[in-house]
């Protein structure tokens, strides 16, 4: 495979380097985007892989739902409520998509207001958590570019760490976007892994299962090239 027959799909530039191989991908290698800086996979598992990839393969021995795993999602939504609400005010009954969800404590805190919540979550166990503690009925299904969804009009799409597991980022920001109403919002939370941090993910060949890495400036160019706008950004620590 050629990765200069490939653009960077935030700055259209085709000078790529490579950094190395792709641990959880053996067919692929890690290239960086020499003008911009983004930091990308090639070539892209498809759909089918990285479904078989999450199904069996991704954190195995991370499945068990403990005390400290919750204790964790509680914090971190609680955070993440917490910002969601500051920049964009009271979202009482409005209506929230959230891929990826997990147990649902992020879209709980919601619901518990009165938000209208859609969540998508692949592992049955998360979903039989969320809808023995919360009561909420999340979507067992994986969520790519296969998945139907035949609501429309969000005033929200949550993106916990997942956006990174995204392959083909501009398909899936397209597909998003249609779910939207018009002037509604995206919170995005992405790992902010620069060259320096995956230079020692490739170096100690634990390069996790991220397809991309980005900072500020990829992640907000990228998404004003569809159309966004970026309200605000907040860093936490050094992710």
């Amino acid at each position: 495979m050629n990765m200069k027959t490939n653009n960077c799909i935030i700055c259209n530039s085709y000078n790529f380097k490579i950094l190395g191989k792709h641990q959880e991908f053996e067919n692929s290698n890690i290239f960086m985007c020499e003008k911009c800086g983004f930091i990308t996979t090639f070539p892209l598992p498809n759909e089918e892989d990285l479904n078989g990839f999450y199904k069996n393969e991704y954190r195995v021995n991370e499945r068990s739902i403990s005390f400290y795993y919750v204790l964790s999602q509680y914090f971190r939504a609680k955070s993440q409520y917490k910002y969601i609400i500051k920049i964009l005010g009271d979202l009482k009954n409005k209506r929230i998509l959230e891929p990826g969800c997990g147990i649902g404590m992020l879209l709980n805190m919601f619901a518990k207001r009165g938000n209208y919540v859609l969540g998508f979550e692949s592992r049955k166990e998360m979903c039989d958590y969320a809808e023995r503690k919360f009561g909420l009925q999340l979507l067992n299904s994986s969520f790519d570019l296969n998945t139907e969804i035949e609501e429309k009009g969000f005033d929200l799409i949550i993106l916990s760490h997942i956006f990174e597991h995204f392959n083909y980022l501009d398909k899936y920001i397209i597909k998003l976007k249609e779910k939207l109403k018009p002037g509604a919002r995206i919170f995005l939370e992405i790992p902010n892994d620069n060259k320096r941090k995956v230079d020692l993910k490739i170096k100690k060949k634990n390069t996790d299962s991220h397809l991309h890495s980005f900072g500020y400036s990829q992640i907000k160019k990228l998404f004003e090239n569809f159309g966004f706008k970026v309200l605000a950004v907040q860093g936490i620590g050094d992710n």
